[in-house]
């Protein structure tokens, strides 16, 4: 719905299609809560679906603590290779020091 207006806005929604979210009991739900596909990719109930501007991933509910662990430490080591590089450090000291950039 509103995609006009939505990619007007230039905000960052993600679908596989459209769907007509006001069918008013015209629309009848048929089955929820169980294993799907989304182009070709196995989607499990409780699984994390992420997406953004670079592409979508679908995490198993099973890995969602550990990669959410990792992603958070990868975050970090990222904001303090940004602040090294703006106090001046360069590239090489810190792969050296650090042995990420």
């Amino acid at each position: 719905r509103d995609v006009r207006v939505i990619r007007e806005m230039k905000f960052p929604v993600f679908t596989g299609g459209i769907n007509p979210v006001d069918t008013k009991y015209r629309g009848k739900l048929t089955w929820y809560d169980v294993p799907g596909k989304i182009h070709g990719v196995e989607v499990q109930s409780g699984d994390l679906v992420f997406g953004d501007v670079d592409g979508v991933v679908v995490i198993p509910k099973k890995l969602v603590e550990t990669v959410l662990d990792k992603s958070l430490q990868k975050v970090s080591e990222e904001n303090m290779v940004r602040k090294k590089l703006v106090s001046g450090e360069s590239l090489e000291k810190i792969f050296a020091d650090h042995g990420i950039l």
